[in-house]
């Protein structure tokens, strides 16, 4: 019979591998207060951490994040809710702390910190033990995954994300995934600019033309993917033209009313939209421009997985292009008139009479690098990860945001 110092390591060593499975739920894009609290409290070590998180999570949950921040300043700090990052709170993640990035990077380092220390209570073989056990996230190559997962998440009005720092292949894997949709008899409307582009690939530098494609199509009953590359640093624009967060949610919704697919790409998480982040059913993460860590939460499912050798996009584009897109109508004036429209009208023919229009009328210009720059700046983004998102030298970013 094995003695109690054999029976309580056996128990610490098993205690180690959920910890290491848990840890790797971190990775998944979306979390409720609830599964944040499980997986902390079966980590932690410590007691005031976990008191601490546990009792912020419940008053986020009860309060929303701003009443919290406003009744209890010092506590709400201690998990990443200062000045700077109530600003990013708004009426879609006030009560969910998972899309609130600082609040999001504090809980996840929490948590690898408990994991360490928990780990530290093994000894060095059973250390190797509870970390050497089959990961969920274990890779596997693109091509061994069936490749009708890549249009399967799509269906009326759904979103999918592509996040990852710059040059790690973003824009490939998205006219990677339009090469499937193609293929599956979609029509792609997308601000990326491609040499000889296929029939259903519709170049659209203005959202005018975007609508004007997508009611074309939706019309002829074409299913349509919109792909818009490095979206958030237009999105700068709406600032000073509407409410951004109002006319966001907006546009999200509108391409959704129009059961059209959307499919965004950011270099920054914390820039993605609170609606895009919150509805994705798909997620890739590129880690490298040969590896994505992939979600899938439609259609056919994929848990998180690491895929390695992800293919190059057959369709010629310049990978150092700044994609532009201007938003050349008003969101809310366009929602508000397809959110009115009479029972039995024809969508498509209105919204296209619509757009002839009103586009133009906002008067918006593409965007300047400068402007982007700054805004870029304004979110903490250093000198030179500014410098190689606008194509520029770091000494003129550098000029241009001191």
């Amino acid at each position: 019979m094995a003695d109690k110092s054999d029976m309580a390591e056996a128990k610490l060593l098993e205690s180690g591998k959920r910890a290491r499975k848990l840890i790797t739920e971190l990775d998944r894009p979306q979390l409720t207060i609830d599964e944040m609290a499980n997986i902390l409290t079966l980590i932690s070590v410590e007691e005031s951490t976990l008191d601490r998180w546990l009792s912020a999570l419940e008053q986020i949950h009860e309060k929303g994040a701003k009443e919290y921040y406003r009744q209890s300043p010092t506590q709400a700090q201690a998990v990443g809710l200062d000045s700077s990052s109530i600003q990013q709170v708004d009426v879609g993640n006030d009560k969910d702390p998972w899309f609130i990035e600082k609040v999001r990077r504090s809980f996840c380092m929490a948590c690898r910190i408990q994991f360490a220390k928990k780990m530290n209570r093994l000894d060095a073989l059973s250390q190797i033990g509870a970390l050497a056990f089959d990961d969920p996230r274990d890779s596997e190559k693109w091509e061994s995954i069936n490749p009708t997962v890549w249009t399967s998440w799509a269906g009326k009005g759904n979103n999918a994300l592509i996040t990852g720092a710059v040059k790690r292949g973003k824009t490939n894997l998205g006219l990677l995934l339009a090469q499937y949709f193609l293929k599956a008899g979609y029509r792609v409307v997308s601000n990326i600019i491609v040499a000889d582009p296929p029939k259903e690939y519709v170049f659209c530098p203005k959202l005018s033309d975007m609508l004007v494609a997508i009611c074309n199509a939706r019309a002829a009953g074409v299913e349509v993917l919109i792909l818009l590359d490095e979206a958030n640093l237009f999105f700068v624009k709406i600032q000073t033209i509407m409410p951004k967060n109002i006319s966001l949610s907006k546009l999200i919704l509108t391409f959704g009313k129009m059961h059209s697919n959307y499919l965004h790409i950011s270099h920054f998480q914390e820039l993605v939209p609170t609606i895009v982040a919150r509805t994705a059913v798909a997620t890739f993460e590129k880690k490298s421009t040969k590896e994505c860590f992939v979600t899938v939460s439609e259609g056919i499912r994929i848990k998180p997985k690491l895929l390695t050798a992800v293919p190059s996009t057959s369709m010629e584009y310049s990978p150092d292009q700044l994609a532009y897109f201007s938003i050349d109508l008003s969101v809310d004036h366009l929602f508000d008139a397809m959110a009115s429209l009479p029972q039995g009208v024809d969508q498509w023919k209105y919204v296209l009479k619509y757009v002839a229009q009103h586009r133009g009328e906002t008067g918006e210009d593409q965007l300047d690098p400068k402007d982007v720059a700054k805004w870029l700046r304004k979110r903490g983004k250093s000198v030179r990860e500014i410098a190689d998102i606008v194509q520029r030298s770091t000494s003129t970013v550098h000029e241009w945001v001191t």
